[in-house]
């Protein structure tokens, strides 16, 4: 509930500014290199998240007003613990990562930016499980994924080097899983799915 809740102000704050950015000049001036992070979100789809980082870091280049390059960048660790045949706690290790590289067009409107464009993400993912046969051991499967995303959105400067914003995605994931337990090669699938995430950007230069 938090999460609507957030991203409904963010979106009410980008459609009260947009009548108000119509009078007003454009005085600042081009702020060509950006920074920030992409806060976990809304995920629907079939793919376990195993695979995906939740959230992401940013670093973007606009070398013109109208267009935009960004790269994403995300980790993610995880532990959980398991029961051996003598009682005893294991620990299980899971990690994935994810980089992708975005191309957006971008509408400005005096503090508002509206994006338009496509992102391409390659991923590898791991997770131990605890096998008790025929012997009892700790084993790891592994993946990769290749992800292209169309990536709707927008951006208010809240401040002369600060912006908060939202983008939504669809993407379609082909996912190449091999569990520890398969001797007959990777388990391929192709999976839809659609994102909603809140956005913040430091602007340095």
């Amino acid at each position: 509930m938090k999460t609507y809740i957030l991203y409904s102000a963010v979106i009410a704050l980008l459609a009260c500014n947009t009548g108000f950015a119509q009078q007003q000049k454009e005085t600042e001036k081009h702020r060509y290199a950006g920074f920030g992070i992409r806060l976990p979100g809304i995920q629907s789809g079939d793919l376990d998240q195993r695979a995906l980082p939740p959230a992401r870091i940013i670093a973007s280049l606009d070398p013109i007003e109208y267009c935009r390059i960004e790269a994403q960048y995300g980790f993610r660790s995880t532990k959980t613990e398991s029961q051996d045949a003598s009682n005893d706690n294991v620990d299980l290790h899971g990690k994935s990562s994810l980089f992708s590289l975005g191309l957006m067009g971008m509408y400005p409107k005096g503090n508002a930016r509206f994006i338009l464009g496509f992102r391409y993400g390659i991923g590898n993912y791991k997770q131990e499980s605890l096998e008790s046969y025929p012997d009892e051991k700790i084993v790891e499967s592994i993946g990769k994924t290749k992800t292209i995303s169309g990536v709707i959105g927008g951006e208010y400067m809240v401040a002369k080097s600060f912006s908060i914003g939202c983008e939504f995605t669809v993407s379609s994931l082909k996912d190449e899983y091999r569990p520890a337990s398969s001797a007959s090669g990777p388990v391929m699938s192709e999976v839809s799915m659609t994102e909603g995430n809140i956005i913040l950007k430091f602007y340095p230069f």
